[in-house]
C-alpha cells in the first residue's frame, strides 16, 4: 500500500496541473453544451487547463461576470434538447424515482436477511432513509445528474452531512471538476473548484485564515475568489478526520494556503459514467454518437428560418416604368403605379425562390434516435 499522503501546497498544485490535462475533452464538451445544454456553455472556457494553476481570482472574477448572460445564441433547433430531457426524464423514473422505494438494503448474507425480524428491520430503514432523500434536495440534483450524463458521458454528485435535512447534495458541473480512476478502474479522487465570496470562505472555514483572505474578507466581503475541494485516497485507517481512509482538503490558490483538511470514512462522489473506452477515464455519451447529426439540424433550421422569411417577405421586383414612388412593402401598403403600366406585366411582383424543407424533418428524427430509443429501452 502506498505511504500516507502529505498536503501541502507544492503537492496540491503538482496534482492540478496534472489533472487539468483534458483540453481535447474540453473543447468536445463544449459542443455537446452548445447544441443540448445551452445554459452551460462557456463554462468550460472560463475554466480552461490553462488556468488550472492559475491565480484562482481571475477565473472566480470571470465566472461571476458571466451570471444571467444570455445563453444558446448558436442553437436554432431544440429537438437535440428535448430528446436529452426525455431521456434523463426517462432515467430519473426509472432508476430513482421519489414515488416508488428505488432501493433496498440487505446485510450481505442470504441466510441473515431472510431471518423475520432482520427483514423488517431492513425494510423500515429503506423507507426512512427514503424519506430522507425526498426531504433533502436529491431529486433536482439527480436530475441535473442525468442531464450531463446524457450530454457529455460523464457526471459527479456529491453527499454530505446538512444540520437541517440530515444530507444535501451537489451536482457538480464537469467543467469545474476532475477526476482519476485507481488500478480498478473505478474513480477515487475528485478535484473541484468552488467559486466563493469571501464572506463564505470565512463563514465555513472561521476566522484563523491567511492574513490576506481576512484582509480581503473586511474589505470586498462579497468578492468572489476561488477555492478547491480535493478528496482522495488517504492509505490510513484512523478514526481521526486527518486519519480517515478518504482525505478533504480545502485549498486556497492565491494564497496557497490549505484551509481544513478532514476526511470520510467512504468516498462522498458518486461519479457515474455512460460508456468508457478503454484507457480513458472521462465518459462518451449519446450526444456524442449523435454530434454531427445535431449540428446539421441546426445549421439546416437556420437555412430554413432564412428561407421561410424571403417567402414570408420576399424580395422585390419593380418595373422602373410602372412605380412612381419607392415600394412600401408593410402589410397593407398602397403602392402608386403609372396608369399605361395596368394590364402590362405586374409593375411590382415577389422574388419566387425554391426550396424543399423535408429535409429537415429527417434529420431531425435522426438527431432523435440515440436518444429516444434508449428512453424506450428504459420505459
Amino acid at each position: 500500500m502506498p505511504k500516507r499522503k502529505v498536503f501541502s501546497a507544492d503537492y496540491i498544485d503538482s496534482r492540478i496541473k496534472q489533472l487539468g490535462n483534458r483540453a481535447n475533452w474540453e473543447s468536445h464538451w463544449e459542443e455537446c453544451y452548445t447544441y443540448v445544454i445551452p445554459r452551460m456553455a462557456n463554462s468550460l472556457a472560463l475554466s480552461s487547463a490553462s488556468t488550472m494553476s492559475n491565480a484562482g481570482k481571475s477565473i472566480a472574477s470571470n465566472w461571476n461576470s458571466t451570471g444571467g448572460k444570455k445563453k444558446g445564441p448558436k442553437v436554432y433547433d431544440s429537438t437535440a434538447i428535448r430528446a436529452n430531457e426525455d431521456l434523463a426524464s426517462a432515467l430519473h423514473g426509472m432508476l430513482t424515482n421519489p414515488a416508488t422505494l428505488w432501493f433496498e438494503l440487505n446485510s450481505g448474507i442470504p441466510e441473515i436477511d431472510e431471518l423475520k425480524h432482520v427483514k423488517h428491520w431492513l425494510q423500515q430503514s429503506a423507507e426512512k432513509m427514503h424519506t430522507v432523500f425526498n426531504n433533502s434536495n436529491f431529486q433536482s440534483q439527480i436530475h441535473e445528474l442525468y442531464l450531463g450524463l446524457g450530454c457529455i458521458g460523464t457526471a459527479a454528485i456529491y453527499a454530505e452531512e446538512d444540520p437541517v435535512d440530515l444530507i444535501r447534495f451537489q451536482t457538480a458541473y464537469m467543467a469545474m471538476t476532475h477526476i482519476a480512476e485507481d488500478y480498478r478502474g473505478v474513480v477515487d479522487t475528485v478535484y473541484k473548484k468552488v467559486p466563493r465570496t469571501w464572506k463564505q470562505v470565512v463563514e465555513k472555514f472561521g476566522d484563523e485564515l491567511h492574513p490576506d483572505i481576512m484582509e480581503k474578507y473586511e474589505n470586498k466581503p462579497y468578492e468572489q475568489t476561488l477555492v478547491w475541494h480535493i478528496v482522495e485516497p488517504r492509505y490510513t485507517d484512523g478514526k481521526e478526520p486527518k486519519n480517515m481512509p478518504i482525505a478533504s482538503v480545502w485549498y486556497h490558490p492565491d494564497t496557497r494556503s490549505i484551509l481544513r483538511e478532514s476526511g470520510y470514512q467512504e468516498m462522498p462522489w458518486s461519479v457515474p459514467r455512460w460508456t468508457v473506452v478503454s484507457g480513458e477515464e472521462y465518459g462518451r455519451s449519446p450526444t456524442m454518437k449523435s454530434l454531427a447529426d445535431i449540428k446539421s439540424l441546426n445549421a439546416l433550421s437556420k437555412n430554413i428560418l432564412m428561407h421561410t422569411e424571403k417567402q414570408v417577405n420576399p424580395a422585390l421586383l419593380v418595373n422602373t416604368d410602372g412605380q412612381m414612388l419607392p415600394p412600401r412593402t408593410f402589410p397593407g401598403g398602397i403602392n402608386y403605379i403609372e396608369s399605361q403600366a395596368i394590364g402590362s406585366l405586374d409593375p411590382i411582383r415577389p422574388l419566387e425562390i425554391g426550396g424543399d424543407i423535408r429535409v429537415v424533418w429527417r434529420t431531425s428524427s435522426t438527431c432523435r434516435t440515440p436518444y429516444s430509443a434508449l428512453s424506450s429501452t428504459i420505459s
